[in-house]
């Protein structure tokens, strides 16, 4: 799919779910911030792509690290069952920046 196609994509997504989390129409509006994650490929705890309104983060925001890392120390979520973690020291999280 090409990427223009994809972040379009994404967009949808994240109107619905600003509506499904009563935040109303979320279109002139910066949240909600949609993630993606996949397991680590690079050596860190997981994979995070962090979109901002039409475009793929570079990094990663502060408090979607925050939110990112508390889900992967928090059983029964997506980012636990991903990361299947027992010691929580600490959440190395790869982006397209790298792994910091």
């Amino acid at each position: 799919m090409p990427i223009l196609n994809y972040c379009a994509c994404i967009e949808s997504i994240r109107l619905q779910a600003g509506k499904a989390m009563g935040l109303g129409d979320v279109s002139n509006m910066v949240i909600p911030k949609p993630v993606l994650i996949s397991p680590a490929r690079r050596g860190g705890t997981i994979n995070v792509r962090y979109f901002m309104p039409h475009s793929c983060h570079k990094a990663l925001a502060i408090t979607g690290a925050i939110a990112l890392a508390s889900s992967c120390a928090t059983e029964g979520t997506v980012a636990h069952r991903m990361t299947q973690l027992t010691d929580y020291g600490d959440i190395n999280i790869e982006h397209p920046g790298g792994v910091p």
